[in-house]
């Protein structure tokens, strides 16, 4: 009926995953709820598979170890900050992986790197939430710091520095910390200064004078949370069309939890769904073997123009190989499961009970065209009679905001809905009113978890509020923070900003406190029918069927 999506590649998240660069790190590391191997370890087991981890610099492990510690303790501020740190060293690998920012190196002139990095600084100083924390020597010093991240990288002294022996650049790093006691007042001491180490850097390592200045510029926008980054411009791309529902590819998702990459989801309708299944060990991409890359390697590596071919070896569940070749298209991906009903439990014949036709849907984020899905699904569900729905918010890492306030005037006619508070004047200090005209009457249930994160959130607070549904499951994320894609003027780049921070309709706050569910209930399976989140869920809409509905909601 529903399925379980790795949206935390680009919400935040970061947070997409909660951030856009998190990785895909296998079935049980991927955003995915319920029990699984992580779920089962204890709390000192994972802080001591996190520790190691960073130990050996793996940092996509090592983020996602601290972040399972975090849905188990969100007020844990050690915890907190470890993940953070992770993910951000995460970040900065993944960027040096990633080729559209290495051509952006290349083509870019000093000059207009500074150009970029003094736009980075307005727009930070400008819109950022917290003013406190852009004040121009943190920004530097932020930026300082990324550098010096990178120098301890070893791909990036072996991709970028010519292999130079580790004194040397360790040396280099050094003197970073006289450049940090540089005075910077205004966004040009921050551009000069910035200049300055570009050209010692070129000097004593070799290294691309933009690079260094990029590098500076990333830093600057990842020192400040979780959930603002330099977009890089396949980054960009990418999380634009996944806001409208697309990507352009062959169709597939893929895990490595182990060794082998597997196919962990497959498009309707989508080039690979002609060949592919969940399931699916893909040896090779092109003439790459896939035991040497990582699971999004791998995903770039099935990305591509549209209507270019890639060559894959799949060894299927019958353990034969075969060779595909896969022309990658626009890939449209649906926010909305496909509607359905759960099952009526199974009584006696001398207790009768007619249908209850409880429905169920499953929002995966919110996009541009999840009203228009989710309007359709309500419309399937009526005309097949439904008389309750469970509305599946598991998982979902939010998305555009406006788009989830439209979900909740869906169900709630009247009142607040949310009420936000930023620096941009009008944009983001605000509340608002629900003004539903085609409200959805029927008892509602809403399941939820460690991973229903900021706007999703935003929707399960809105409708506790409103005592228009009952939530059941585990306490959300604690992601009550806006984020808004600033293009970049200067070259086909964004950042990804926290503006706003967000409250309920009783004005409390989601940050590192989440939405609790007024039935909390462990998931102890992942299938629909064993599913014990969902068995409960459902139990709660046949009681309401039982009970009057009031004007306002629930009673």
């Amino acid at each position: 009926m529903g399925r379980k999506r790795s949206w935390r590649c680009w919400a935040c998240t970061a947070a997409l995953l909660l951030c856009v660069t998190l990785p895909a790190l296998g079935a049980e590391w991927n955003g995915s709820a319920g029990p699984g191997p992580l779920s089962q370890l204890s709390v000192q087991e994972l802080s001591d598979q996190a520790a190691q981890a960073e130990s050996i610099k793996e940092w996509s492990s090592a983020s996602e170890l601290w972040y399972q510690l975090l849905l188990r303790d969100r007020t844990n501020s050690g915890v907190r900050e470890r993940y953070r740190f992770c993910l951000r060293r995460a970040q900065q690998v993944n960027r040096f992986h990633d080729e559209s920012y290495r051509q952006q190196i290349v083509s870019l002139s000093l000059d207009a790197a500074i150009q970029v990095y003094g736009e980075v600084l307005a727009k930070l100083h400008t819109d950022y939430v917290d003013q406190d924390k852009v004040r121009l020597p943190l920004l530097f010093k932020h930026g300082l710091e990324e550098l010096q991240f990178a120098l301890e990288e070893a791909f990036f002294c072996q991709t970028f520095a010519q292999e130079l022996p580790s004194d040397v650049i360790r040396a280099f790093g050094q003197e970073l910390q006289n450049w940090a006691k540089k005075s910077v007042k205004r966004p040009a001491d921050a551009q000069g200064i910035a200049r300055d180490i570009a050209l010692a850097a070129q000097k004593s390592l070799g290294l691309k004078p933009s690079l260094v200045v990029l590098e500076l510029a990333c830093g600057a926008c990842v020192g400040l949370d979780e959930c603002t980054y330099y977009l890089t411009p396949s980054q960009f791309n990418e999380l634009n069309a996944s806001l409208k529902g697309e990507t352009v590819g062959v169709g597939a998702e893929v895990v490595k939890p182990e060794q082998e990459l597997v196919v962990s989801y497959v498009a309707p309708r989508s080039p690979a769904s002609q060949m592919l299944k969940k399931g699916d060990r893909i040896l090779r991409i092109g003439n790459r073997q896939t035991s040497t890359l990582t699971a999004e390697e791998a995903a770039d590596l099935l990305k591509g123009a549209p209507e270019t071919t890639v060559e894959l070896e799949v060894r299927g569940l019958d353990a034969k190989s075969h060779v595909y070749k896969l022309r990658r298209q626009v890939v449209r991906l649906p926010s909305v499961s496909t509607p359905g009903f759960l099952p009526d439990p199974v009584r006696p014949a001398s207790m009768p009970d007619p249908d209850q036709r409880i429905g169920y849907l499953q929002l995966f984020a919110f996009q541009e065209n999840t009203i228009e899905e989710l309007n359709e699904a309500i419309a399937k569900l009526q005309a097949e009679g439904m008389r309750a729905l469970v509305l599946d918010l598991r998982g979902n890492p939010g998305g555009l905001f406006d788009v989830a306030r439209q979900v909740v005037e869906r169900f709630v006619a009247t009142g607040v809905i949310v009420s936000t508070q930023g620096r941009v004047a009008g944009e983001f200090n605000t509340t608002y009113h629900a003004h539903g005209t085609s409200v959805l009457d029927v008892p509602l249930v809403v399941l939820v978890d460690g991973e229903t994160a900021s706007s999703a959130e935003m929707v399960a607070g809105a409708l506790k509020d409103h005592l228009r549904g009952r939530l059941v499951g585990k306490t959300t994320f604690g992601k009550g923070s806006i984020q808004k894609v600033r293009p970049l003027h200067s070259m086909p780049a964004g950042i990804r900003m926290t503006v706003a921070r967000f409250y309920s309709p009783n004005h409390q706050s989601y940050d590192e406190q989440g939405v609790a569910p007024q039935l909390e209930v462990d998931r102890v399976n992942r299938n629909m029918e064993l599913d014990s989140q969902v068995q409960a869920a459902a139990e709660i809409a046949r009681s309401l069927l039982m009970r009057p509905m009031s004007a306002g909601g629930i009673d």
